[in-house]
């Protein structure tokens, strides 16, 4: 049964709230097209932000439509108790297109792990285990350690600038696009494995978090990446800050915090 009539990129953001610890993923787009920013408030160590991966585009698919395994009719008020949705547990809300749809979350059903809630219109509803298992885990769940959103085969066209040294880098094809070389554009005939070991660092770079705020005056940037592919672009500018270097991407608006 539809919950809320949805089509993609409709949902808002779901928050879900139990114990006094609020997870929220939101949906957002930018020139890099659609992507998930997640914040985790209420916790003992203080707030968290990522930006959302694989698990929040997973979320959300749950949400576009947002449907329920089956409905319970007819639900005794002392049949709430062993639901679990006498005490709820925790809830749950969705937004889409500017209108709020709250769930109070119960137990589980028996045999798996479907959760039972109730809606705001008072109706008992059976819902996905995984509409709810992630963000029963926290915000950690939804972590993208990636910085790139372009897989690289797509990548047509990559320009590194480190202060007055500029390249421009182009994948010489083979059989499997992930074997490729990388060649400078300007000498697609001279393979190097140097730099193809450079660049297998370079997109091999991952997030261990990540933080809000524009870079900061002492931030020293060191490289700067451009990313051509045929939907779009993005860029990476590394900088080095006092406590390490971090990653600024134009998709997700966050900037990564790398190891050193």
């Amino acid at each position: 049964m539809i919950l809320v009539d949805a089509q993609e990129g409709d949902a808002a953001s779901a928050q879900y709230t139990k114990d006094g610890v609020t997870v929220t993923v939101e949906s957002r787009t930018d020139d890099a097209g659609r992507w998930f920013h997640v914040r985790e408030t209420g916790a003992e160590e203080g707030p968290k932000v990522l930006r959302g991966g694989h698990a929040a585009e997973a979320l959300f698919s749950l949400m576009e439509p947002l449907k329920a395994l089956r409905v319970l009719e007819d639900v005794p008020a002392e049949k709430l108790e062993e639901l679990g949705l006498k005490t709820p547990k925790a809830t749950m809300t969705v937004t889409v297109r500017g209108q709020a749809h709250e769930l109070q979350l119960g137990g589980t059903a028996f045999g798996s792990n479907d959760a039972y809630a109730k809606t705001s219109e008072g109706r008992i509803v059976v819902l996905p285990a995984a509409l709810v298992r992630d963000l029963d885990r926290g915000s950690q769940t939804f972590l993208e350690r990636r910085l790139l959103a372009a897989r690289r085969p797509d990548i047509t066209r990559l320009k590194v600038r480190a202060g007055e040294v500029q390249l421009t880098l182009i994948q010489k094809g083979g059989a499997n696009p992930h074997q490729a070389s990388w060649v400078k554009e300007e000498a697609p005939d001279q393979v190097s494995d140097a730099l193809n070991s450079w660049m297998d660092k370079l997109l091999g770079l991952q997030a261990e978090s990540w933080a809000e705020g524009t870079p900061e005056e002492n931030w020293g940037a060191r490289l700067q990446v451009n990313v051509e592919t045929a939907k779009g672009g993005e860029q990476l500018t590394l900088f080095e800050t006092p406590d390490g270097f971090r990653v600024v991407s134009t998709h997700g608006r966050l900037s990564a915090i790398v190891k050193r």
